[in-house]
């Protein structure tokens, strides 16, 4: 893949240098990320599935470099009475192995990401995640 020379990019770059396997909790995937001012952030996650479901990932916000608060994003559910809100992550609902690229939107203002996976049920045999890239764009 070309490296973009435009300031707007940057080329996939690795967040795991060995395979991470799937657990029932929530795991840091790799360290975590300098985002502030980019707008987009793509991760490139390669799942081997083993015996678990349901793998899903999360981003979690951070204000200061190494420090100790994670901001989880969240989904707002509306309805006539009242608006109710839950922690954001994203879910591989389809039990297979996989290459999925997951998209996020930062708007420019998040200054650290810490990525983390995790599996509903992790199983006998536990997948894990072989590779994972990530690349960021837009100022």
């Amino acid at each position: 893949m070309p490296v973009r020379t435009d300031g707007q990019g940057n080329a996939p770059t690795a967040l795991i240098t060995v395979a991470q396997a799937l657990t029932g909790a929530w795991k840091d995937l790799g360290p975590e990320i300098d985002t502030w001012g980019k707008m987009y952030f793509v991760l490139y996650p390669e799942v081997l599935i083993g015996d678990s479901l349901n793998v899903r990932f999360r981003f979690l916000f951070k204000t200061v470099s190494a420090g100790p608060l994670e901001y989880t994003p969240m989904i707002e559910t509306i309805s006539s009475t009242d608006i109710k809100m839950k922690p954001e992550y994203f879910e591989l609902d389809t039990d297979a192995s996989q290459n999925p690229p997951i998209q996020y939107q930062l708007f420019g203002y998040v200054p650290y990401v810490q990525v983390q996976v995790m599996a509903e049920t992790a199983g006998a045999s536990p997948g894990q995640i072989t590779s994972c890239l990530y690349a960021m764009w837009g100022q």
